[in-house]
């Protein structure tokens, strides 16, 4: 039987307790606490820069629910709660030949967790620090782009070249975290976007994918306002920059985006499919069978050639 990831379980307990239902795993969740205290990691880099960003997303676009909407919401705790939205503090490390950019709760964690000294201390922090995105983006000098994700219990890891974005710079600036930022445009992968990066910062990088620009990328949001990045603090740091050693599944861009999309469509019947034995009941008891809910949201990278 497959070992549950802890941070997954404790998402889809949240989001199933909304929907009044109750979900007991049958899984060794146990052991995935030890393999986060236990886990080993290659150094690829070290970065001599490391830049925070907020990530911004919407999972229900239905109704014309945008990101806009949310920018002008007055209520700060509305904003968090909200189940069309989600956001998540992420970090890029640039290094010389690679950069990296994750979760920053991924890296809280590791540097906790190095420092805890019993298994309770470790499963308190796993249950404090749950992240929101699961994927990490490798970029290269030699222009390979590496991208792994945690689907259910799997890993997923697949290469690509990196893209080749065709920008159009625009004669127009604004100010972002102090520093002076110019406008570009781009279409990519079924989205049109807009960025804003600086010429200051002369770093060919930016959050997730983007790159390209002759400056690092400060801001970036699709036409449609599903998705922004947003600089938020920069920082000159000498830190490696690691990959871990797991059991990865390897596969390609659109073989991912499908799984990702069973996952998110129908979650419990793809953690059955993958080995782990999941009940599902009403708060009394009552055995219940969740319907496969239809994905509500486009995802960053809607059409592929």
């Amino acid at each position: 039987m497959k070992k549950f990831n802890i941070a997954v379980m404790l998402i889809w307990a949240i989001s199933v307790a909304q929907a009044q239902q109750v979900i007991t795993f049958s899984s060794e969740a146990g052991a995935s606490v030890h393999s986060l205290a236990e886990m080993e990691y290659d150094s690829l880099d070290y970065s001599f820069m490391e830049c925070l960003y907020n990530y911004e997303f919407v999972t229900d676009t239905t109704g014309g629910f945008n990101l806009t909407e949310m920018s002008t919401s007055q209520n700060d705790d509305d904003i968090h709660v909200n189940p069309k939205y989600r956001t998540d503090r992420m970090i890029l490390q640039i290094g010389k030949q690679t950069s990296k950019f994750y979760s920053y709760t991924s890296l809280q964690k590791d540097s906790i967790v190095a420092e805890c000294t019993s298994l309770d201390e470790i499963q308190l922090i796993a249950a404090k620090l749950v992240k929101v995105a699961t994927f990490e983006v490798f970029k290269t000098s030699d222009g390979i782009l590496t991208y792994t994700d945690e689907v259910s219990s799997d890993i997923f890891r697949y290469e690509e070249k990196i893209p080749d974005i065709n920008w159009k710079i625009k004669p127009e600036y604004k100010d972002i975290a102090g520093y002076t930022c110019q406008k570009a445009t781009c279409s990519f992968r079924g989205r049109e976007y807009v960025a804003w990066f600086s010429r200051e910062v002369p770093v060919n990088n930016g959050p997730w994918k983007f790159q390209g620009l002759p400056g690092l990328i400060m801001e970036i949001e699709d036409t449609q306002h599903h998705y922004r990045f947003v600089m938020v603090g920069i920082s000159k740091v000498n830190r490696p920059i690691q990959i871990a050693k797991r059991q990865y599944i390897d596969t390609s861009l659109k073989k991912y985006l499908k799984t990702l999309r069973m996952a998110t469509e129908d979650p419990i019947g793809f953690m059955r499919a993958a080995g782990i034995n999941i009940n599902v009941t009403t708060p009394d008891g009552t055995p219940y069978e969740p319907e496969i809910q239809p994905l509500k949201y486009g995802f960053i990278e809607s059409a592929l050639k």
